[in-house]
């Protein structure tokens, strides 16, 4: 039969989804109640693999939300406090949304310490505020739109005649091109950081695609082998077949037996020393022996 790559959530439920049987040839079920629920394994693999899918998907969010962050705050705290409040301010007023500058009423007569904290809670509010901003694309665009000087009736341009007018768009220009720089390195930065987890988002989809693929394949397996094997009593002790988890090893299901077995498993006095690709070996009282798959079962697996 072929072997499969199991993940661990699947692998759990292939193990868990069935009646454990204690493996003796009588208490075996019959080959349709084992055709049966193999059946009802295969929406229970479909069912799995989309909560897998789901999970990565909010781990994908949810990472990509604090990688901007974690790029974006460094940057932010490189620049003046007083440069901050200017653009946080700034960035409200464009926005048009409700600007109020950050304040925290310390009462008469504060404490140094009292002082320091809220001196350290204005701080921490606009690196905040601006670290969004150094992500956000229609501010990017507004920095580049004030750098070409295409600004909004209201502004001075250089095409005023004042010095003064003259000299506050040169400002304004500069100071611009100055946080565009900053904006345009922590895009880049992200670029290449999105990038990477967009890669690790396709992998853990795609490995998630493979498991359900290979274990449904083993499932049909072991289905188009208990349907040719319907009209004849059950063998009792052959290797039906063999599987593989990346977290535990090789497992392997034996015909009359219906639970997933691993190394160490008993089943009845047979105990299991060893499980690879092609064959199983097992020990009995003293005695060892290998079964390849399909293979005749041994003497041993009489009661």
């Amino acid at each position: 039969m072929k072997r499969s790559r199991w993940p661990a959530p699947i692998l759990v439920l292939l193990c868990c989804g069935v009646v454990a049987r204690s493996g003796t040839g009588p208490a075996a079920p019959a080959a349709a109640e084992r055709i049966k629920i193999q059946e009802a394994r295969l929406p229970q693999i479909e069912a799995v693999a989309t909560r897998e899918r789901e999970q990565v998907q909010q781990w994908y969010q949810s990472r990509r939300a604090a990688l901007a962050w974690e790029i974006a705050r460094p940057e932010a705290a490189r620049i003046r406090s007083s440069q901050r409040a200017l653009w946080v301010q700034y960035a409200d007023m464009y926005f048009n949304r409700p600007y109020e500058p950050p304040y925290f009423n310390i009462g008469f007569n504060p404490s140094l310490q009292t002082a320091l904290l809220g001196e350290a809670m204005v701080e921490e509010y606009l690196t905040h505020e601006m670290a969004d901003l150094l992500v956000d694309r229609d501010f990017e665009q507004k920095l580049v739109q004030l750098v070409e000087e295409r600004r909004e009736v209201g502004i001075p341009s250089t095409t005023d005649r004042t010095d003064n007018g003259i000299a506050l768009s040169s400002l304004l220009r500069a100071r611009a091109q100055e946080l565009l720089n900053i904006v345009r390195q922590v895009r880049a930065q992200l670029d290449v950081g999105l990038a990477q987890l967009e890669n690790q988002r396709k992998a853990r989809l795609d490995a998630i695609m493979e498991w359900e693929k290979d274990l449904k394949g083993q499932v049909r397996g072991i289905l188009e082998y208990l349907r040719q094997t319907e009209s004849r009593p059950a063998r009792f002790g052959v290797v039906e077949s063999v599987g593989y988890c990346p977290t535990s090893g090789y497992y392997c299901t034996i015909e009359g037996v219906d639970r997933v077995l691993g190394v160490g498993d008993r089943v009845g006095s047979v105990r299991i020393l060893k499980i690879d690709p092609e064959k199983v070996e097992f020990a009995k009282d003293g005695t060892t022996w290998a079964q390849t798959l399909g293979a005749p079962p041994q003497p041993f697996w009489e009661t």
